[in-house]
């Protein structure tokens, strides 16, 4: 594995960090729709 720093892999870092953060999000709006039906 290649440990290597390159912008690239920040960028792929920085978007699974913020595509892990709007799921959990969505997770908790879609348990307080459910808490509203």
């Amino acid at each position: 594995m290649n440990t290597r720093y390159t912008p690239e892999h920040d960028w792929l870092s920085v978007l699974f960090k913020s595509f892990t953060s709007l799921r959990a999000n969505f997770n908790l709006f879609q348990e307080r729709i459910l808490l509203l039906h």
